[in-house]
């Protein structure tokens, strides 16, 4: 009997460890970040909303910078070095900053954008000195009269958006002052990408749960009847022959 118990708490432990071992295959990730500083702080003044600003370039992520096979976001955050004054970014005032004229949007490299700071968040005028704001989805929504430093959720998106998308490519942050004369400065900013590994069949770097081509033979997975095999992408001319088969056909790359 001692020796049946014994045998059933070893099956039991290497069960377990065979499951801590898939799970850490299985969910494995990796978090990079990306972070531009100017040189000297970047005035932006009077643009409108969410603007390209020349001296504010993206910040880029590859394919090298994640440990092999991470090719899905997980999780997003930005962090923002900034200030707003009446003055000018190198000569500070100290009169109405007027903050509700700030905006923020962070667009990825697939075509999502997140709003995280919308026109009228801040109410307040109060001279201000530089703050960190960091937007961590989950996190207390910003706003408030004069900015502070802290760490808050968009109060117009979600940083989930980015959630299971293509992570490489560039980032870029898109600052916006509605009114001239009280300029937004902005010193620095950083962009933190958490990036799960996942199944890419052929290694495009984008993992097959987003993947809308898995085997890149250039039929997509809703219309191919093998989604894992480039030599098998059906007989759209019913010839008998499949259209990325080898031979004579007259539909399809032969």
């Amino acid at each position: 009997m001692k020796h049946f118990t014994k045998m059933r708490s070893t099956t039991t432990m290497l069960l377990t460890l065979c499951f801590l071992l898939f799970s850490a295959i299985g969910f494995s990730q990796t978090v990079v970040t990306k972070t531009y500083s100017a040189p000297s702080s970047v005035s932006v003044d009077g643009c409108g909303s969410y603007c390209t600003i020349a001296g504010i370039p993206g910040v880029t992520f590859s394919a090298s910078d994640f440990t092999a096979g991470a090719c899905q976001v997980t999780d997003v955050n930005v962090n923002i070095v900034w200030a707003k004054t009446d003055g000018t970014c190198t000569a500070p005032g100290t009169a109405n900053s007027f903050h509700s004229e700030t905006n923020f949007r962070i667009d990825g490299p697939t075509g999502n954008n997140v709003v995280l700071v919308q026109p009228g968040t801040y109410t307040g005028t109060a001279t201000m000195s530089t703050v960190s704001t960091t937007f961590n989805q989950g996190a207390p929504i910003v706003g408030g009269a004069t900015p502070f430093s802290g760490t808050f959720s968009p109060n117009n998106g979600n940083l989930n958006t980015f959630n299971g998308t293509n992570p490489f490519g560039t980032w870029r942050l898109k600052p916006g002052d509605t009114g001239g004369g009280d300029p937004l400065c902005i010193i620095s900013y950083s962009v933190t990408v958490t990036v799960s590994t996942g199944i890419d069949t052929d290694g495009d770097g984008t993992c097959d749960a987003i993947d809308t081509d898995d085997d890149n033979d250039g039929v997509a997975d809703a219309s191919d009847p093998n989604t894992l095999d480039p030599n098998i992408c059906g007989d759209a001319d019913a010839d008998g022959c499949d259209d990325c088969s080898v031979g004579t056909d007259d539909f399809g790359p032969l």
